[in-house]
């Protein structure tokens, strides 16, 4: 298959490099014959500088200038064009298995961007946050759950998609040849369902961090209030238990388990949370509290490294 590939830009090649030839030798005449009758911009260019009507010289050395510019465009052209094209054959099965994982992974990576990660984010607010922010949430969830519905039966969009679903259903199994233009939409879809779903994945990824950071926060509030109180602590189980909470919100934090605590990944993830929050590439309004999280986050990252030193 490369074979008969590479052949196919061989000939794409040649063509093009005669297309710039040709192009070369007509531009040249062209730009020749506007300078030797001093017409257009290089007419008013050559009489500015000096050049008088119908001589031969001046329209001789545009017609050289001409056809090199033109020659040395198209080369390039060419060249970046092999380039590209080279290397997209040379990955021509990686390519295809991405085109396939198109297909095959947009539902899975649009039902984790749109159904997954605002559940999981959610679940954390109502688990670990304020009541303030368990509300703001219930409104958000009330006011998104509202639109969809008047969405879906006013516009009556359940039997609009069945429709459209039905008449692509009949046209593929009348289909006598194939049609492209279907392949290329429904794999157009695709890619942008993935682009969109990987975009607002990183988005929540993001956003669950700075949750967990918030929820540690409380739990360490919570934890030295219970202290302070002298209650809750009553057996060495209990302390236990609030330790290996505490333990597990901190693992959630930098997207670690047991399994895969250590220096290294622990340095790698904290490093991508830590450019992700860093004060510098916030805006003005959002310095100060980004400078806590990143402060918080430091505090955390310690914690965690004190923790694999024991």
């Amino acid at each position: 298959m490369k074979m008969l590939l590479y052949m196919a830009l061989g000939i794409i090649v040649t063509i093009m490099r005669i297309c710039v030839f040709v192009y070369c030798i007509v531009g040249g005449l062209i730009a020749a014959q506007e300078a030797y009758h001093l017409r257009g911009v290089l007419g008013e260019i050559l009489y500015f500088l000096g050049f008088d009507k119908k001589s031969l010289i001046a329209a001789i050395l545009v017609f050289f200038i001409s056809a090199w510019l033109i020659t040395l465009v198209g080369s390039a052209i060419i060249f970046i064009a092999e380039a590209i094209l080279s290397k997209l054959i040379d990955n021509i099965w990686q390519i295809l298995g991405r085109s396939l994982a198109a297909f095959v992974f947009a539902p899975y990576y649009f039902s984790k961007a749109f159904i997954y990660y605002p559940i999981k984010c959610s679940t954390i607010v109502f688990k670990y946050l304020s009541w303030n922010a368990k509300f703001f949430l219930s409104l958000i969830w009330v006011t998104l759950l509202t639109i969809l519905l008047i969405v879906f039966f006013y516009f009556d969009t359940i039997n609009l998609i069945a429709h459209q679903f039905s008449g692509y259903y009949k046209e593929i199994i009348n289909i006598r040849r194939i049609n492209y233009n279907y392949i290329f939409n429904i794999f157009g879809i695709c890619v942008a369902v993935n682009i969109i779903s990987l975009g607002v994945i990183f988005l929540f990824k993001k956003t669950e961090s700075l949750l967990y950071i918030k929820a540690y926060k409380k739990l360490n509030q919570s934890k030295r209030y219970k202290k302070e109180q002298d209650k809750d602590f009553s057996s060495q189980e209990q302390i236990n238990n609030f330790e290996q909470s505490e333990l597990d919100m901190l693992l959630k934090i930098f997207d670690l388990t047991q399994e895969t605590l250590n220096k290294e990944n622990l340095k790698k993830h904290y490093k991508e949370l830590a450019r992700q929050l860093h004060p510098d590439l916030v805006p003005l309004h959002r310095k100060k509290e980004a400078h806590n999280q990143f402060v918080e986050l430091q505090k955390n990252y310690d914690r965690l490294q004190k923790y694999l030193k024991e």
